[in-house]
């Protein structure tokens, strides 16, 4: 695997909710037939999205694509609090915003790793009319809630460590945080991660911590404290008018970063969706099999002209 994946095109900016996201661009949106808008894993960052793009425009020259850092990560602004819907809602202004600048015949496809996956699916269920269709990278179970039993451990837990709630860490050197990263993403080369880590790190006073707001990580999700109703994004899939390709890792990863797998029949069975299953791959198939990948999403992205948007 190389490790001279492209760097962004242009970075660029949206702002929802008062928060300033940070978008990384690959190609020209205004000129393109072919405009991608990528949201990326929890804890990732929009350059997650680097290798899956280099890919894509290897093949189609007629294609842009727009990654977001979602708040709280990469270079986006930090929130004081962090809810599911919150997460949709600066999606949906992203693309707004994207989807401004693009030709009024461009077809319009959301590509969503992970949590970024089911927030696309999310945000689409809400406004279906954005895009022309979705892509979801291995995201195929509900996120983990603690559920209404849990509420009361996991608010004694804040209410001991909430003090120390933005404070991470710090690291010597950037190959200490590469080893980090690599416990957690056993299927990622080093060179990927060296590639990787800079674009999640930051320098403060001779050390390194993470960009990533702190508020963020913990054994608990921010928005299992907001009442979010846990979201199973194959019931999300199966609602939409959308053509979804759904692509999966089907070699084993760690544990905590995929969630239960529901098994290939279930994927397959939903209707009017496409499903991809990568034999090489673990959850983060757009890293790991960047060609496969981006041969999938071509091949399922609509031909002629997409839904003229408002």
């Amino acid at each position: 695997m190389q490790a001279d994946w492209p760097l962004p095109q242009a970075r660029s900016a949206v702002v929802s909710r008062g928060l300033r996201l940070s978008l990384c661009e690959w190609g020209e949106v205004s000129s393109a037939g072919l405009v991608l808008i990528g949201a990326h894993g929890f804890l990732d960052c929009a350059e997650f999205f680097a290798p899956l793009a280099g890919a894509l425009r290897e093949r189609c020259a007629d294609l842009a694509f727009v990654a977001m850092s979602f708040a709280g990560h990469g270079r986006s602004a930090w929130a004081d609090a962090y809810g599911w819907y919150d997460h949709t809602a600066d999606l949906l202004a992203v693309t707004r915003a994207v989807t401004a600048r693009a030709a009024g015949e461009a077809i319009v496809g959301l590509v969503g790793h992970s949590f970024g996956a089911v927030q696309v699916l999310q945000a689409l269920s809400f406004e279906p009319g954005l895009a022309d269709f979705a892509v979801n990278l291995d995201a195929v179970s509900p996120p983990f809630s603690v559920g209404g039993d849990g509420l009361p451990e996991v608010l004694a837990h804040v209410a001991e460590h909430g003090g120390d709630a933005r404070q991470l860490p710090t690291y010597g050197d950037l190959d200490a945080m590469v080893e980090r990263r690599a416990a957690s993403n056993p299927r990622l080369t080093l060179p990927l991660l060296r590639w990787l880590v800079p674009h999640l790190a930051r320098e403060q006073d001779g050390r390194y911590l993470w960009l990533v707001d702190p508020a963020l990580v913990g054994w608990v999700r921010p928005w299992d404290l907001t009442g979010s109703p846990p979201v199973d994004p194959l019931k999300l899939t199966a609602a939409l008018p959308h053509p979804v390709l759904t692509v999966t890792g089907a070699a084993p990863d760690h544990p905590q970063v995929r969630g239960h797998y529901p098994g290939d029949a279930a994927i397959d069975s939903l209707p009017g969706s496409r499903h991809c299953r990568l034999a090489n791959a673990g959850h983060y198939v757009h890293l790991e099999c960047p060609d496969e990948v981006s041969a999938a999403i071509l091949g399922h992205a609509p031909r002629g002209v997409g839904v003229r948007r408002a």
